[in-house]
Order: structure tokens, then C-alpha cells, then sequence
């Protein structure tokens, strides 16, 4: 039986040594997970390990800041060696495995696979010489019959071992396969209603995980999705296929306008809502031309748009959010909302794109110079409602539940979300415009 354990230096600089208990076993920075880390670098649950007989199977769990096994970032389930280093967002435990089952790192392509010395050599082949001196031994001393019996002693089990070890690869597969399937229907499951999010990470967040950037440290933060590229978002298997394009064109889109945020999600209430919305807005003339101003001035979009930190499709999407219907000069237009986009985003944040939408919402409170008020807002809810998570807090459909938004706030949410959704495929959706996909 093979046991894995885990090195690490704790938050006083002391070095730990834990033994990885159970067949699942869950690694991250709230107390009641199986190894607690105190450290702001890791998610309230980062990692997760799993147990398949004297294989260990470690998986992200949409963390903030990702997790890396010897230096590669982790964007599927990896099975643990003897002398891996597993870097939780920067937090290095070092791996053992101490048993018969242990199995050594695999090393690295072009490094040598000859021993360093005759002591070393001797270690390697002693193990596989015994079995074969035994094995000619026995043969040596018994006469021909003895000898069928002999191999038939020494193949049966061997047999039996190569069915059982297929067997156990097999079941193996199928497992992380399932595995995968119900960590991600983890994720979906948790936002059933719409007061949930509609796009989010999919890591548990609290108040303690600190601010996103300057003048948010009292408000709680959501943590970001695995910096896994070309991860898979779970969807409900009955959804039409229409709205799967349409899925598909909202999580490209929410990817673009936050800062870090990967792995949108997308669930099937939010999408019904911006799906009705995006009906609005079909086959205009306006919107094509709209876009098709912004693709030609993309260059001074983006210049706008850096010059206060903010992403510039997030930009050229408010612009034509505020635009709408009715042609009208982007660049202007975004130059104009530039300072109280810049306003809000420095109170409540744009890594995730939960506050960029939410920026979005509370646009004419940016207009006024109110930079505070939606940010004091959401912290107080987060006070009021401790068993709630901050990620759904964060959010317009908690928010709109709350009655902390207004009719005309919301609506300008939905018609962003809309809208930029259509800019990521116009022709899809009747109008003549080419894709809009900014820096």
C-alpha cells in the first residue's frame, strides 16, 4: 500500500511534513479542508486529490491563481509522482510516495536514462535479476514435465496480474472521466436560480480573499477559474442548440472584457433572460453599423481603454451598449463613459467579469460621481448574508433580487450582455458587421 505525502514551509516559515489521508482529500486555505494553508496566494479550496488504489490523482478546482505539477500549469485531472512539486499559486508542497506502489517522476525527455554509477546500476538490476534467476533455477532443477508445470505456475499469475491491471486502468479512466463530469456539474448546480451568477469562476470565495485592485479592501472578492485554457463549461445537455451558440458566444465574450477570468460560466436562466434580450436587437442596421465603426477606430478604442487600465472590448462594448439602436460615433461615445467606467472599476474591480457587468449596471451612478455606493452596497450584503457566497453577491441577478438595482439598471445589463454577445458574431444574429474581438 503506497502513501503520499506532502512537504511544505507553513506561515512561519516552518517545514511541514502531512500524510494525505482518505480517498479524497482537499487542499486550500479555509479551516475545514483536509490540509489548511494559511496563505492568501490559495483559494478557500485550490486542489483536490484522489485516491485509485496506489494511484494519486491531483485536480484544480478552479482556483484563483491555478495550480502547477512541476512547473506546468494543471488544466486536467495529472497523476502524482515520487518527487513531483505541486505549486499551489505559489505555495510549493513537494510530493512522496513512500509504499510498493510508489512510482518515481518520470524524467524529463532528453535526460539520461543510465545509471550515474556501478552502485546505482547494481540497484537497478538487482530487482529484475532475482525474479530471473529464481525463474532459471527452478527450471534447472526440474526435468521436462516439471518444466511445463513450472511456466504454467509462473504465466498463471502473471496472466491474472496483466487482466487485473487492464481492468484497473480501465476503471481508472472511466473514474476521472466521471469525476471530471461531476466537479464541473458542481459548478453549474450551484447557480440554479436567477439570483445566481451568471458567468463565475467556480472557486469558493470569502470576504478574507482581499480586494482586486486599490480601494476595495473591505469588499469581498470572488475567486477566478483554473487559468485553464480551453477548459470545458457543463451545460445542460436539453439545451437547444441555438442557445448553445448563443452560450458559446456570451463565455467568449465574458472572457474578453475581464481581466483574468478564464472560465466563465454560463447557466440556463441568465442565458434565457439574455437570449430574450439579443431578439431586440436582430437584424439592426444600427448595431452593424455600430460595430463596424468600432472594428475601423479599434486602434483608438484601445488607446482609450488603456489609458485607464480597462480592457478594450469592455469599451467598445459599453460604447455600443449606450448607443443601442441609434447609429452614433463609438469613439466619441467611449471616450465620454471613459471616466466613469475608470470610476467604478477602481472600487469595485474588473478582473472578473461578474464586476465588469456589474459596472455596467450602475453606469449612471458613475456618471454622478457615486464611485462608493455599489461597492458599500455589496459589502453590506455580504454582512447581511453570511451563508451566502460572495461570487453570487457580486453578481446583477443577486443584485436585481436584492432590489439593489433598478429596472433601467438591470435593463442596461442585459442590453450589454446582449450586445456584446452579437459583435462576437454578428452575421449570426442577421446583421452585416464582421466579428468584434479587440486586444
Amino acid at each position: 500500500m503506497t502513501d503520499l505525502f506532502f512537504s511544505y514551509t507553513d506561515e512561519d516559515s516552518k517545514e511541514q511534513r502531512v500524510r494525505v489521508e482518505g480517498d479524497r482529500y482537499i487542499i486550500g486555505r479555509h479551516s475545514q479542508n483536509d490540509l489548511s494553508i494559511v496563505d492568501s496566494r490559495l483559494s478557500r479550496r485550490h486542489a483536490k486529490i484522489e485516491r485509485f488504489a496506489d494511484i494519486f490523482v491531483v485536480s484544480d478546482l478552479q482556483s484563483s491563481n491555478g495550480t502547477k505539477l512541476n512547473g506546468k500549469l494543471l488544466d486536467e485531472p495529472a497523476t502524482l509522482s515520487d518527487g513531483d512539486v505541486l505549486d499551489l499559486g505559489g505555495v510549493e508542497l513537494k510530493v512522496e510516495l513512500d509504499g510498493e506502489g510508489a512510482s518515481p517522476r518520470a524524467k524529463p525527455k532528453g535526460e539520461s536514462s543510465q545509471p550515474d554509477s556501478v552502485e546505482e546500476a547494481n540497484e537497478e538490476e538487482s530487482p529484475r535479476a532475482a525474479p530471473a534467476a529464481a525463474a532459471a533455477t527452478s527450471a534447472s532443477s526440474s526435468g521436462s514435465g516439471g518444466s511445463i508445470f513450472g511456466n504454467f505456475f509462473i504465466l498463471a499469475p502473471l496472466m491474472v496480474i496483466g487482466v487485473i491491471v487492464i481492468l484497473g486502468f480501465a476503471l481508472l479512466i472511466y473514474t476521472l472521466l466521471a469525476g471530471g463530469k461531476e466537479e464541473k456539474a458542481d459548478i453549474t448546480d450551484a447557480y440554479p436560480t436567477p439570483g445566481e451568477d451568471v458567468y463565475v469562476s467556480g472557486t469558493d470565495s470569502t470576504p478574507e480573499s482581499g480586494p482586486t485592485n486599490g480601494g476595495t479592501d473591505s469588499l469581498p472578492t470572488p475567486s477566478t477559474g483554473p487559468t485553464t485554457a480551453g477548459s470545458e463549461i457543463p451545460t445542460p445537455e436539453d439545451a437547444p442548440a441555438g442557445d448553445e451558440k448563443v452560450r458559446s458566444l456570451v463565455t467568449s465574450f465574458m472572457r474578453n472584457i475581464a481581466q483574468r477570468d478564464p472560465a466563465p460560466v454560463v447557466t440556463s436562466e441568465p442565458l434565457s433572460r439574455i437570449s430574450s434580450k439579443i431578439d431586440q436587437f436582430r437584424g439592426s442596421a444600427a448595431v452593424g453599423a455600430n460595430i463596424e465603426s468600432a472594428l475601423r477606430s479599434r486602434t483608438q478604442i484601445e488607446s482609450i481603454a488603456r489609458s485607464k487600465n480597462l480592457k478594450p472590448e469592455f469599451v467598445a462594448a459599453a460604447a455600443l451598449a449606450k448607443l443601442g439602436n441609434s447609429r452614433g460615433d463609438v469613439v466619441a461615445t467611449a471616450n465620454g463613459m471613459i471616466d466613469a467606467l475608470s470610476g467604478l472599476k477602481i472600487q469595485i474591480g474588473d478582473a472578473f467579469a461578474n464586476e465588469c457587468v456589474i459596472i455596467i449596471a450602475v453606469y449612471d451612478q458613475g456618471e454622478r460621481g457615486e464611485f462608493l455606493q455599489m461597492r458599500d452596497t455589496m459589502t453590506k450584503l455580504a454582512t447581511d448574508n453570511p451563508s451566502t457566497s460572495s461570487r453570487k453577491v457580486r453578481t446583477i441577478w443577486f443584485l436585481k433580487e436584492q432590489g439593489k438595482l433598478s429596472d433601467s439598471q438591470f435593463d442596461f445589463a442585459l442590453r450589454f450582455l446582449a450586445i456584446g454577445t452579437i459583435a462576437k458574431d454578428p452575421k449570426a444574429f442577421g446583421i452585416n458587421a464582421g466579428p468584434l474581438n479587440l486586444a
